[in-house]
């Protein structure tokens, strides 16, 4: 079986980490012949807004690799940011000779649903949450990109493009679910075959946590991911200084890049609380294992619907507690492991939460099946998914 893996980028975030797993995991495969395509090694913009809604140097670099390499399955992970719904056609255009040709699409985020890929609408910069029962109506007269009306308009031209000139959902035979909480809303809202499988873990609960902090001790908080204005950190952090007020012996990491970065330094600065609060950047695996080893909470304090962040499950299977925003994909990953807090307002719930964690005799968290993350098993349901279709 030959298989191509597709996505916008070779490395960025939770979606390229899935992209190269996946594409990893298949090589080690005898049976499976892998090639994998992508726009760009990092994040990169279009170089124009005509490429943005159609990228002709993908599309003939696509249609090439295809005839070539033959695929007899098509898994694609993110395409609307670079590769542009040409991406499609090309696949298209080659299907008409090669009608045997599947393709698997892993919904990372909600764009075949809405041109909101957060479910998200802004005011000025700051964020807020569609509702899970949203109307293209109700979505149309938002604004959806922070960075104004035009980027907005934009966006929203470029999804009625790929729905419904292009027609992307007419050439996906299966799509991926990583949540249920994403796999409900693909049944409410479309006819697309639908299959929840889990995301895999980048590594796995060890059972010895010699160096973890209790939590009677200090409060060391981890935060994993994008630094961006969805995912909640000037809420929290206006929480946690209310944390330093109380007790001295609390701290946070914040692993991650993202554009509000710089903002939140600055905030931290302003609210007197940078002498608890280190941001390290982009970490490699290893790296957050390590931070997360010593630690013992897990935030998550997210505005929008997480999908299926796995965050999460790694910072219970390295023995942290988790506290998460009680929205989309966090709640029933939160509930896979054996402690947890889901929190709806974190400047007025957190130092109590807290208290709760700090007077609590500690115990290392575990996830209740950590094999539903194991690679292998993802490797196999990938595969038996492939020949299925």
């Amino acid at each position: 079986m030959k298989v191509l893996v597709i996505n916008d980028y070779y490395s960025g975030g939770g979606a390229e980490n899935v992209f190269r797993t996946t594409s990893e995991l298949l090589l080690e495969d005898q049976h499976v012949e892998v090639e994998v395509f992508y726009g760009s090694n990092e994040r990169t913009s279009p170089k124009s807004v005509f490429a943005y809604f159609f990228n002709r140097k993908i599309k003939k670099d696509l249609c090439h690799l295809l005839n070539n390499f033959m695929p007899d399955v098509i898994h694609i992970h993110n395409y609307y940011h670079l590769l542009s719904p040409s991406v499609f056609i090309g696949i298209r255009r080659y299907r008409k000779k090669h009608p045997e040709l599947k393709v698997v699409f892993t919904a990372h985020d909600y764009h075949l649903l809405n041109p909101s890929s957060g479910l998200l609408r802004y005011k000025g910069k700051k964020a807020f949450r569609i509702p899970e029962n949203f109307t293209l109506f109700q979505l149309f007269r938002s604004r959806l990109d922070y960075r104004g009306p035009l980027h907005s308009f934009i966006k929203k031209l470029h999804w009625i493009f790929a729905m419904h000139i292009v027609k992307v959902r007419r050439e996906i035979n299966l799509v991926i679910c990583p949540s249920l909480f994403m796999n409900n809303l693909f049944e409410k809202r479309t006819r697309l075959k639908t299959v929840v499988l889990r995301n895999p873990l980048a590594f796995y609960q060890e059972g010895d946590f010699d160096n973890k902090v209790g939590t009677s001790e200090e409060l060391r908080y981890t935060y994993v991911g994008r630094l961006s204005e969805e995912k909640g950190l000037h809420a929290f952090l206006h929480a946690f200084k209310q944390l330093t007020t109380k007790n001295k012996k609390v701290f946070l990491d914040v692993l991650g890049e993202g554009e509000e970065k710089e903002d939140l330094i600055v905030l931290c600065k302003a609210l007197k609380i940078d002498e608890y609060v280190e941001f390290y950047g982009y970490l490699k695996g290893d790296e957050v294992k390590r931070i997360l080893e010593r630690n013992n909470i897990l935030v998550l304090p997210s505005l929008c619907y997480e999908n299926a962040p796995l965050s999460i499950i790694e910072g219970a299977a390295m023995g942290n507690i988790v506290m998460a925003s009680n929205l989309g994909g966090m709640i029933e990953l939160a509930k896979m492991t054996d402690q947890y807090y889901l929190i709806n307002d974190w400047e007025k719930e957190l130092v109590d939460v807290s208290e709760k964690v700090r007077n609590c005799q500690f115990v290392p968290n575990k996830v209740r099946d950590i094999n539903l993350f194991d690679k292998e098993n993802y490797k196999g349901n990938l595969i038996r998914l492939y020949r299925s279709i």
